[in-house]
């Protein structure tokens, strides 16, 4: 248990690596970064039915 704790602990920190190299070199991510943090919050407020809201939402997710 312990073992897994700290592989999971291990791998965590590589991505936070990674996404922390990712936001210093990339400006298109960035952008998409800022975006998601602007309209996921704004999706979720406004007064939509829930099919609309999962595809405001579930635009950031489909690449």
């Amino acid at each position: 248990m312990i073992k897994t704790l700290l592989h999971l602990r291990k791998a965590f920190g590589h991505s936070m690596k990674g996404l922390r190299e990712t936001c210093r070199n990339e400006m298109a991510f960035r952008i998409e970064l800022t975006a998601a943090v602007i309209l996921i919050p704004t999706a979720l407020i406004l007064s939509v039915s829930p099919i609309v809201r999962i595809m405001l939402v579930g635009q950031f997710f489909w690449y």
